[in-house]
């Protein structure tokens, strides 16, 4: 069988997981609508990968591919007809009124960096929000094809089949710590790097929704996140919670805001009050004012 021929077996076979796992959990069929798309869009970024460039404009890594797919998604979840939001980062950027019951939050592509260089690492996310509680989410790392999904209350998956993050078995626990652009965070950034309470973990150049997963391959046990970008944190954390770890802003917070730009992942509830309570302390040393 040829590569090619590989790839589309393997994509049917996810297609068939899937659908069969929707069939037993009984979720919302909307929901296996949404990973239909962005199965055949990720495999237009796998094909597009190393030659692709951003469109002409002020706003730096965007593609065409970042606006269809965002296009294709929104005329999908509109079409619903339930009075649902549409929230993503290109173009559909108005953050959703406090009363919106049914918001969608997704990042077309996250990280555009690795699409353009051609290599594995990019990302499309989304999440569904009900009356503030993310009821499913889905993060396709299509270079790899790997696609993730979660539904509360009923677990999370890789390519249709269940999920569980390992037991951690490190001493110490391995933290990784992704370090953003803006000036505060990128301070307390340099001081968490210095502790010696945890091993360290160098993130990997790819979407930062796939780093946070790494925990979930067992890679790190948990992650300091740096970075204030509301799109693939919602998807990614309902996807770590149902395997079996917690993810909450600096505060500690399930629900995690549009302005929260501070968060702790850990592989287990208890590594994770550890985590939360040593950053907060680092913090409140270094006279480090947090978000909220």
């Amino acid at each position: 069988m040829s590569d090619f021929g590989k790839e589309q077996h393997k994509l049917e076979e996810i297609r068939f997981n899937l659908e069969q796992r929707h069939r037993e959990l009984g979720v919302d069929p909307h929901y296996l609508d949404i990973l239909k798309v962005i199965l055949v869009a990720g495999e237009r970024l796998k094909a597009k990968a190393g030659n692709i460039g951003d469109l002409p404009g002020d706003k730096p890594g965007v593609t065409e591919e970042d606006l269809r797919i965002e296009q294709e998604l929104g005329a999908l979840i509109d079409g619903f007809q339930d009075g649902s939001v549409f929230f993503s980062e290109e173009q559909r950027t108005e953050i959703p009124a406090p009363e919106a019951k049914d918001v969608w939050i997704c990042d077309p592509v996250s990280n555009t960096v690795s699409l353009k260089a051609g290599r594995p690492g990019f990302a499309i996310t989304i999440a569904h929000r009900k009356e503030g509680i993310t009821d499913f989410s889905a993060v396709y790392d299509a270079g790899r094809g790997r696609l993730f999904s979660a539904y509360r209350g009923k677990g999370a998956f890789l390519n249709g089949q269940k999920i569980q993050i390992p037991e951690v078995s490190a001493i110490p626990p391995r933290v990784a710590i992704g370090k953003a652009n803006a000036v505060l965070t990128e301070k307390f950034g340099d001081e968490l790097l210095k502790n010696e309470r945890f091993g360290k973990v160098k993130g990997e150049p790819q979407s930062i929704a796939l780093n946070t997963l790494e925990i979930i391959a067992g890679n790190r046990d948990g992650a300091v996140i740096l970075a204030k970008d509301i799109f693939p944190h919602p998807a990614s954390q309902l996807i770590i919670n149902e395997a079996g770890g917690r993810f909450t802003n600096i505060q500690g917070d399930d629900e995690i805001g549009f302005d929260d730009d501070i968060f702790v992942v850990a592989a287990n509830k208890e590594l994770h009050v550890e985590i939360l309570e040593f950053v907060q302390d680092l913090a409140n040393k270094k006279g480090i004012l947090l978000s909220r």
